[in-house]
């Protein structure tokens, strides 16, 4: 089963932090090879060190998120916080599923919702919280530092 789905970081996914879209786009390169991988078949051992990657990479990126949020006094960490716990559910369900192809489906299905839900609309509003006290000033988080 070929994967067709290609992930592009495009101007609706911008949140207005420079920090935070740096993040969205590492990890939707993430998602976008373990889908390739999920689609081309790969052996099992690559497939399970690109999920090891993508999971550990989406960790840091809600532990960083939420630091920055508790550190701004942001009043909608508790929502934001219940959202990530959701989305590192149903990753690791999916990561479960046996059939390959099943897999792939669910994983479309749960970057659909995580990019369009979480991203584009509750990174957008912690980024607008975070604008109007900070301004544009944002030092990238350690997980967006090229390494």
């Amino acid at each position: 089963m070929r994967n067709t789905i290609k992930l592009s970081f495009t101007t609706g996914f911008k949140t207005g932090n420079r920090a935070l879209d740096i993040q969205v786009r590492i990890l939707m390169g993430l998602f976008q090879d373990l889908m390739d991988a999920y689609g081309a078949e790969r052996d099992a051992d690559e497939v399970a060190d690109l999920e090891r990657s993508a999971t550990a990479y989406f960790s840091r990126y809600v532990t960083e998120q939420e630091q920055e949020m508790t550190a701004t006094g942001y009043p909608s960490l508790s929502h934001h916080h219940l959202h990530h716990q959701r989305f590192a559910v149903e990753l690791k369900t999916i990561m479960q599923e046996e059939d390959i192809a099943q897999r792939l489906i669910l994983y479309a299905g749960y970057l659909e919702e995580f990019l369009t839900l979480h991203v584009m609309t509750l990174d957008k509003d912690f980024s607008r919280f975070y604008q109007a006290r900070h301004g544009d000033r944002v030092s990238p988080p350690d997980s967006a530092r090229p390494r």
